[in-house]
C-alpha cells in the first residue's frame, strides 16, 4: 500500500514538473502585473504654422465699412531635437498605461509681410522651452523573432506648456497623439532595449494664433529597461 502511494505520488509530481517550469519560466520573459519599464531617449519633432493674424485698421467714416489690413503676422514653431522619458506600468501581458514628458527647445519665428505699404518683409525669431506631459494606453503586440522583437501601438493626450525666451511669456494647451513602433530586445529576458516609434500629435493652444489643432509629426529612439 505505502508503495503504492509513493509510486503514485512520483508519477503526481512528474507530470506536474513541466506545467510548472513553464509558469515559472513565461515571468522571466514576458511583462505580468506590476512589470515597470522606464524608456529614456531622444525625439525629432517636427514644425508647424500657428496661425496668420492680420494687423486691421479701422477705415475713416466715409470712405467704406470694415477694416483696412496694414500687414499681416505669420507664427510658425520650428522642429527640434527633444529629450524624452517614458515610465510604463504593465496591467496585463499585452496592456500597459504609460506616463511621459518631452523637452525642447524649439525656434519661434513671427513674420510681418503683406504689408500695406509695401515695406519688407520683418522677421523675429525667439526660442520657446516647450514642455509636454502625456498619459497613454500601450498595446503590445505578441513578439517575434524569439521574443525579441515587439511591435505596439499607443494613444493618449497630454498636456502642454510653452515658455517664451527670458520668461516673458507662459501659454499652455493640450494635445492628443496616436504611435506605434516597436522594441527590440538584446536577450530573451526582456530586461534591457531598444525602442523605436513614429508619432502624430494633435496640439492646440500654447503660443498659437488660432483655435485650430495643428499637426506636429515625431519620430524617436530610446533605451529601455523592464524590471
Amino acid at each position: 500500500m505505502i508503495r503504492a502511494c509513493v509510486l503514485a505520488l512520483l508519477c503526481l509530481l512528474w507530470a506536474a514538473t513541466p506545467a510548472f517550469a513553464q509558469r515559472h519560466y513565461i515571468p522571466s520573459d514576458q511583462p505580468t502585473f506590476g512589470t515597470l519599464e522606464v524608456d529614456v531617449g531622444g525625439v525629432w519633432t517636427g514644425g508647424a504654422s500657428v496661425g496668420t493674424v492680420p494687423a486691421d485698421l479701422t477705415n475713416n467714416p466715409g470712405s467704406g465699412s470694415g477694416s483696412f489690413v496694414l500687414f499681416e503676422t505669420q507664427t510658425r514653431v520650428g522642429s527640434a531635437p527633444a529629450f524624452d522619458g517614458a515610465l510604463d506600468l504593465f496591467l496585463s501581458r499585452h496592456l500597459s498605461v504609460e506616463g511621459g514628458v518631452q523637452i525642447s527647445r524649439p525656434a519661434l519665428t513671427v513674420r510681418n509681410a503683406k504689408d500695406a505699404e509695401s515695406a519688407p518683409d520683418v522677421t523675429a525669431r525667439s526660442s520657446l522651452t516647450q514642455y509636454l506631459i502625456t498619459g497613454s494606453l500601450v498595446y503590445h503586440l505578441g513578439g517575434g523573432a524569439a521574443g525579441r522583437l515587439q511591435p505596439f501601438l499607443s494613444g493618449g493626450a497630454g498636456y502642454l506648456r510653452q515658455v517664451l525666451e527670458g520668461g516673458g511669456l507662459i501659454d499652455t494647451g493640450n494635445e492628443v497623439h496616436v504611435a506605434g513602433g516597436v522594441r527590440y530586445w538584446f536577450n530573451r529576458s526582456q530586461r534591457l532595449g531598444l525602442r523605436a516609434d513614429a508619432r502624430v500629435s494633435l496640439q492646440s493652444g500654447g503660443v498659437a494664433f488660432d483655435n485650430k489643432r495643428h499637426t506636429i509629426p515625431e519620430g524617436g529612439a530610446a533605451l529601455a529597461w523592464r524590471f
